[in-house]
């Protein structure tokens, strides 16, 4: 998915902080300190996870790449040397992330050909009207 398809699944139509609503809870994501896990557990194991869509683990467990390079956001004056077509974005923490790593709006980046243990990737298919 692209970035912004990515964070309006996460985060619903309400524009929550967390797929399940605007409050952190240990109960419902992988993350640094949860259940004392080591790894990425297997898709759905949160069940009380899932964004208003549906999606499951869109908070921890594996970071997911994105489609987007790294760029500011629309209306964003800061310019960091980080920019450009040389990072990809990824999104919604994982299973070593702190808890504030895994809000549905935090974004992270790394070049496209780096891989780790807790990055992943998200299948989509557009919608047919």
């Amino acid at each position: 998915p692209t970035e912004e398809e990515w964070e309006k699944a996460a985060r619903g139509p309400d524009g929550n902080e967390c797929p399940w609503g605007n409050g952190f809870s240990p109960d419902r994501l992988n993350f640094q300190g949860s259940r004392a896990v080591a790894g990425v557990e297997p898709v759905g194991s949160y069940r009380a996870g899932a964004s208003p869509y549906g999606c499951m683990d869109m908070a921890g467990n594996a970071y997911e790449w994105t489609a987007d390079w790294y760029e500011p956001y629309p209306g964003n004056p800061i310019v960091e040397a980080t920019y450009g077509q040389v990072y990809r974005v990824l999104r919604g923490g994982s299973y070593q992330s702190k808890p504030y790593e895994t809000r549905a709006a935090r974004r992270f980046y790394d070049k496209p050909a780096n891989s780790r243990p807790d990055y992943g990737f998200r299948c989509v298919q557009d919608v047919r009207r």
